[in-house]
């Protein structure tokens, strides 16, 4: 099967800059009043969409749209990667700041390597999908989006899951039956997201800001490194050890929570939270080999 032509990864320039500058505003505030006081992380601050074009990809590999409507009449919008003689059907759930337009190259990089095929549906408010995000229905959409895709084939289903995404992966391998369960830059929760941005400021900044969670993030459930603990499926999980978005202690919590009888820790030296197949050897190497002994098991 004919290689994609490369594309470039870019990350969105302005949304981590907009962060910086409003907490070196918040910060010359603070410094003025002379006060301490805390910052509640709203879910608004956690779930950022961004749009990105249509790059070139290999026409060869056929895009079928895929739509759905969910329970409260929020219309879903994807692809579907369709290879000849595909081994299983993957299902990705992308990262944060991503959309299936944005993560098209990583889409048609999966399907060629591991010669499956691939859906991807954008989360409500990313992309082509409607409605607002939050992480309660981003898990219900994700076992929606199953649903759909498992009743459109014969063949074994994988949920994969990036950042973000690896949230609704573990969603959906806690409440259905998936053929493995892959999570890549995992973060444990929302609540482990938040402690980490607070450890990661400067002291000074500490000095007059606490993060916590919001209430709604408080009173999420469940969140990721519990419904884990009810995922049975070969689990395969990939973290780098430069990874400062998302430590990789939170992935190794995943993998050590996880009930599978079968899991792979895969650590990836030096490499940081930007995991991409078609970017990282070490990577592709872990996911094939993996995804192989998946895919032969099933027959």
């Amino acid at each position: 099967m004919a290689r994609a032509r490369p594309i470039s990864r870019r990350a969105p320039p302005t949304r981590s800059a907009l962060r910086l500058v409003t907490l070196a505003a918040l910060l010359a505030l603070a410094a003025q009043v002379g006060a301490s006081c805390t910052i509640e992380v709203q879910e608004r601050h956690l779930l950022f969409p961004w749009p990105a074009p249509l790059p070139p990809v290999d026409e060869r590999i056929a895009r079928r749209n895929l739509e759905l409507t969910t329970a409260d009449g929020v219309t879903l919008r994807g692809w579907l990667l369709d290879v000849p003689d595909e081994r299983f059907t993957l299902i990705y759930y992308y990262g944060n700041a991503q959309s299936v337009v944005g993560a098209a190259y990583e889409l048609y990089s999966l399907a060629e390597r591991l010669r499956a095929d691939v859906a991807c549906v954008d989360y409500r408010g990313y992309g082509f999908s409607g409605g607002q995000p939050t992480f309660e229905l981003l898990a219900q959409d994700a076992v929606a989006v199953f649903d759909v895709v498992r009743a459109r084939t014969r063949g074994p289903v994988v949920a994969m899951g990036y950042s973000l995404g690896t949230g609704a992966a573990v969603m959906v391998a806690s409440r259905r039956d998936t053929a493995a369960l892959v999570l890549v830059a995992a973060p444990a929760s929302p609540g482990a997201v938040v402690a980490h941005m607070e450890s990661s400021l400067p002291w000074y900044a500490r000095l007059f800001f606490d993060l916590e969670p919001a209430p709604a993030l408080r009173r999420l459930a469940p969140v990721p490194d519990t419904a884990i603990r009810q995922v049975t499926e070969p689990l395969l999980v990939v973290h780098g050890t430069g990874d400062t978005v998302v430590p990789i202690a939170q992935g190794r919590r995943m993998f050590r929570l996880a009930a599978s009888r079968r899991k792979r820790f895969c650590e990836i030296p030096g490499q940081d939270h930007a995991i991409a197949l078609h970017a990282v050897p070490g990577f592709g190497e872990c996911l094939v080999s993996f995804l192989g002994d998946v895919a032969r098991a099933s027959r």
